[in-house]
């Protein structure tokens, strides 16, 4: 009885700790790993490098925050990088800015674990795609797919309506892409 009970409270902690996520938290989701003794395995690059344990709940809360942080920065890169090449009217300011971003996002996450002891286990994509799914609901990335679509269709439309329009094709590529993203998200 006191196992089923425990079990039932740890499903209820989950569902109201990924109930009011946001899209970069749960974007987060997918670098962190809960394990059965409570403690949490952290892999900054995902499937392709190693897992770190995190010796307590405070570091954990650090490093969503500092994850947060770059999942912003490289996010925002793109519109950024395709307004800023929309402006100028040259590919290479907008290589820059992605460049430079990118560049900065990669030394964030080389440092991030220094001082952690590295795990043996290894993430698999899959098992980290399906706790992004999860923690940002079906539902959810559906209407987010649904809607950057219709926002990608209505770029292209006014590309076409005002026979110019670098930056509204761009949008709209960027549009489809995060679609492409969200719904690929939705499908675990």
């Amino acid at each position: 009885m006191r196992g089923a009970e425990r079990r039932i409270r740890a499903r209820l902690a989950l569902q109201r700790r990924t109930a009011d996520m946001g899209l970069l938290d749960a974007l987060c989701e997918g670098s962190f790993v809960h394990q059965h003794d409570a403690s949490v395995l952290f892999f900054p690059w995902g499937a392709l490098g190693p897992g770190y344990r995190v010796p307590d709940a405070a570091r954990a809360a650090r490093l969503r925050r500092s994850m947060r942080g770059i999942l912003a920065a490289g996010l925002l890169a793109v519109p950024a990088a395709t307004l800023l090449a929309a402006a100028s009217g040259r590919l290479a300011p907008a290589l820059w800015l992605a460049s430079a971003t990118s560049a900065a996002g990669c030394l964030c996450l080389v440092l991030l674990p220094r001082g952690l002891e590295r795990s043996a286990e290894r993430l698999c994509a899959a098992g980290g795609r399906a706790r992004i799914a999860a923690a940002l609901g079906a539902g959810r990335a559906r209407r987010l797919s649904s809607g950057l679509c219709l926002l990608g269709i209505a770029c292209l439309a006014l590309a076409a309506a005002t026979s110019g329009g670098e930056l509204l094709s761009a949008a709209s590529g960027t549009a489809f892409a995060a679609a492409a993203l969200s719904w690929a998200l939705s499908r675990g």
